[in-house]
């Protein structure tokens, strides 16, 4: 059976060698973009207390932050040696950009910035988490099909139809096209499934550990058909760092249900 070979160019504009718009870059700031304008919408309806003067100056502490976490996440969960050796490597960019960021890293970052936030703005930081896990999954998908155009993070060796050869895997098989996987996973079922969340008007807090569960149990299932990073060990011999952190995913989901639940009865 003849497989489809990986062949596309990662630039949709190339300029030099290692300079030009890469698709993976364009993913960010697509994604970006339709989260400012779906917030700006949920502040419309009601949902949101981040109103468009708040965004003015939240968007542009969001990126660094972001940027920030997931090269941390990368460096610290996947690249601890090298990292503790070559801190410098973490803001260190390769061919135009960064190289490795870790979504787990913006998991653990994020809330971080956005209890800072909300107590500077005097908002509700459990209002304010829930419509940005709503908009999240549109950058983790966008991202996945960066990743496809990058020929990067592929799946594991798989003989269907669909499988794809990635040359850069430098073994010549057909794999599962796991980036397309997360794209539909991680990025057009948890939106839909987020959508469906807000409109239901839980109480503040409950979108967010549920985005948590079901983020890492989408991922924790996906992992499964991803090829494990090269270097990186399997915990008991099958899991992936991935899932442990997936593990801890769900583990922050339970703390910030504790928290809820102690909130709720201290009024």
């Amino acid at each position: 059976m003849n497989h489809y070979v990986h062949h596309l160019s990662p630039y949709l504009i190339q300029w030099g060698e290692h300079a030009g718009l890469r698709y993976y870059n364009l993913a960010h700031m697509v994604g970006f973009a339709a989260s400012v304008g779906l917030l700006v919408d949920f502040h419309r309806r009601g949902w949101s207390k981040l109103s468009p003067r708040l965004l003015l100056w939240f968007i542009p502490l969001l990126a660094p932050v972001i940027i920030i976490s997931s090269r941390l996440g990368n460096g610290f969960f996947y690249h601890w040696a090298e990292t503790v050796k070559d801190p410098v490597s973490i803001i260190r960019l390769h061919g135009g950009g960064f190289h490795g960021m870790a979504s787990h890293g913006v998991f653990f970052g994020l809330p971080v910035f956005l209890y800072l936030f909300s107590r500077w703005a005097r908002i509700s930081f459990w209002n304010l988490a829930d419509n940005i896990v709503t908009v999240v999954p549109i950058s983790a998908g966008l991202i996945r099909l960066g990743n496809f155009m990058n020929g990067e993070i592929w799946g594991r060796p798989f003989h269907l139809p669909w499988a794809i050869v990635f040359p850069q895997a430098g073994d010549g098989l057909p794999r599962h096209p796991f980036q397309i996987y997360g794209f539909l996973g991680e990025g057009i079922f948890l939106f839909i499934l987020m959508l469906w969340v807000r409109r239901q008007r839980w109480r503040d807090g409950a979108a967010t550990v549920f985005f948590l569960a079901a983020y890492s149990v989408v991922r924790f299932l996906l992992e499964f058909l991803r090829e494990p990073d090269a270097g990186v060990g399997m915990a008991f011999g099958w899991l992936t760092r991935g899932q442990l952190l997936c593990l801890g995913g769900l583990a922050l989901a339970a703390l910030f249900l504790w928290l809820l639940t102690r909130r709720r009865h201290a009024h």
